[in-house]
């Protein structure tokens, strides 16, 4: 939620579009099956896993962002002996799950309609991993130009920290093409596919593409405690913020490029290093875990 404190400045004037393509993206529709139930518009390996009693996915309804549900996804241990016998990762995919339980391996297909450009994958989440586990939430775009399948963008959000309360993360979009995408396909694994750690738990809800609008004008807002000026910026850009706590900032380029990132408090000034056009920050506050975004431009 944005917190107006009065302040007159000359800021970024966003406007927030979160594309409704994502299929169930609140997680609020499940079709059940015998003995679990799956998110409408994913798929999962449930199907396969059940023969074992074994659900990786499953419908959270008391521990929720917004709505009435959210998707909870969790490592567990495989056992069908002599085949089979380790750690896999819950995963959840806008398509298909394919296991195969004779090579121990599973790949994925499909995904759905998207054919916007947006800046960045945004949700909620919290996790509770195992060990050194971590959890991803990835995806890419694509176009299908006469039968070949040309990547668009990609974007991936990986952490493993404890996180006890839902908080705010973002992928922004790496565009590797200016092409616009026909498909899109988003994947939410409890582990690292390739070195799964049995209990570890991801909860996710409340996904969205976004798009930031940029205009310039003078508005009477300090927003969400932070102040970025000036704007538009020439040599420099100074990032101030109200509290005193530690944040990690982030500072990429239209097209998804890392072009600065430090630990701050306060105050900082980056240095544009002649990095002209319109640039994302990302401030993520290290104690909350809060994630605040927007837009700057260079000149």
């Amino acid at each position: 939620m944005i917190k107006n404190i009065a302040a007159s400045i000359v800021v970024c004037s966003i406007s927030l579009s979160a594309v409704a393509q994502i299929p169930n993206a609140g997680f609020e529709n499940w079709t059940a099956a015998t003995g679990y139930d799956d998110p409408n518009g994913w798929g999962t390996a449930n199907s396969t896993t059940a023969a074992l009693n074994v659900y990786t996915v499953e419908k959270e309804t008391t521990n929720v962002n917004g709505g009435s549900a959210a998707i909870k996804l969790t490592s567990k241990f495989v056992s069908l002996p002599p085949v089979i016998s380790l750690d896999v990762p819950g995963i959840a995919v806008t398509g298909n799950i394919n296991v195969d339980i004779a090579s121990q391996s599973f790949s994925i297909d499909g995904g759905f309609a998207y054919t916007n450009r947006p800046e960045k994958l945004v949700g909620f989440y919290q996790y509770a991993p195992q060990g050194a586990d971590e959890f991803v939430i990835a995806g890419f775009f694509w176009k299908n130009n006469g039968g070949t399948i040309d990547t668009i963008g990609t974007f991936e959000f990986t952490d493993n920290g404890t996180v006890t309360t839902y908080t705010q993360f973002e992928a922004l979009v790496d565009y590797r093409s200016t092409d616009t995408p026909d498909s899109a396909r988003i994947v939410l694994s409890s582990s690292n596919p390739a070195s799964a750690v049995a209990e570890s738990e991801l909860l996710v809800d409340d996904l969205s593409f976004v798009s930031l609008s940029v205009g310039i004008q003078k508005i009477d807002a300090l927003i969400n405690g932070i102040k970025v000026f000036p704007n538009p910026a020439k040599e420099f850009v100074n990032i101030e913020i109200a509290d005193d706590a530690q944040h990690q900032l982030n500072v990429y380029d239209v097209n998804g490029k890392l072009v600065s990132e430090e630990i701050i408090a306060n105050k900082t000034a980056i240095n544009l290093n002649n990095n002209k056009g319109v640039h994302i920050y990302s401030i993520k506050n290290l104690t909350t875990g809060k994630v605040v975004s927007g837009k700057f431009i260079a000149e």
